[in-house]
């Protein structure tokens, strides 16, 4: 009976030296064990989540090198006039904007990324005035329009995954699309426009929608001197501008980073 017990205990603790070498389920590939890991998971994810340490914000375009835009919307625009055209007020002329734009991010510190963006800017002025001369009162309209070309320098700050606030500012040169038209009672003619650069400051709040981001764009912005009207003849100063612009646009980015 002894001899029996001997033996029966004899084979239970092979079998279990047996076991205790074959797979073992709470070591995983690489030796590391169920309790390691989850060791491991703590420190790495919960700790920091409780801590409050997080990486840099992600979205559809974090990482993106280029991006491209179209915007779309109207620009309200005050004129003063000059002397040479005599005492007078103008009368503020909404125009309707597209713009075509493309950035690049050179920069990325965290969630602020820092770049340059270069636009074409469509959009139109009406000056129509009073005013007075040697043969009394007059009243007349300069009809135009023009392609403005800002080179902007541009901070974006990403608030949260969905959310991105921008702001940039920087100088623009405008090309005439044509000759402007002048008109006033009983004549009409066409004169050479020359359009003085600018300088304009601007805010684009966004939000990440599908591929890209909406976003508007609020900006204020007004030419260094004045624009004039020239023909053969010489050269008239006519006005300054100033104006403050209030579009939508969507923007794609690319070449990730």
């Amino acid at each position: 009976m002894k001899k029996m017990l001997a033996l029966c205990l004899s084979l239970f603790c092979a079998g279990m030296a047996l076991a205790q070498d074959e797979y073992d389920p709470a070591i995983l590939p690489g030796g590391a064990k169920e309790e390691d890991k989850t060791i491991a998971e703590l420190f790495s994810e919960q700790a920091l989540q409780t801590s409050g340490i997080t990486g840099p914000k992600t979205g559809p375009e974090t990482g993106a090198f280029l991006y491209a835009g179209l915007r779309l919307g109207i620009s309200p625009r005050f004129y003063g006039l000059s002397e040479d055209v005599g005492s007078g007020s103008a009368q503020t002329h909404v125009s309707f904007d597209i713009a075509l734009q493309v950035s690049a991010s050179f920069l990325h510190l965290l969630d602020i990324e820092v770049g340059l963006q270069t636009e074409l800017l469509f959009g139109a002025d009406t000056v129509s005035y009073e005013g007075t001369d040697s043969e009394g009162i007059f009243t007349a309209s300069l009809i135009s329009s023009s392609m403005a070309i800002p080179l902007l320098a541009k901070a974006s700050y990403r608030i949260s995954d969905r959310f991105v606030a921008s702001l940039f500012t920087g100088p623009y040169f405008s090309i005439p699309l044509g000759k402007v038209e002048y008109t006033s009672p009983g004549k009409t003619n066409a004169y050479t426009l020359n359009i003085p650069a600018g300088w304009l400051i601007g805010i684009a709040p966004g939000l990440h929608i599908g591929p890209g981001t909406l976003f508007a764009d609020i900006r204020y912005g007004g030419d260094f001197g004045n624009t004039s009207i020239s023909d053969g003849n010489g050269a008239l100063s006519v006005y300054s501008r100033n104006a403050v612009s209030f579009t939508l646009g969507y923007e794609l980015g690319f070449i990730r980073k």
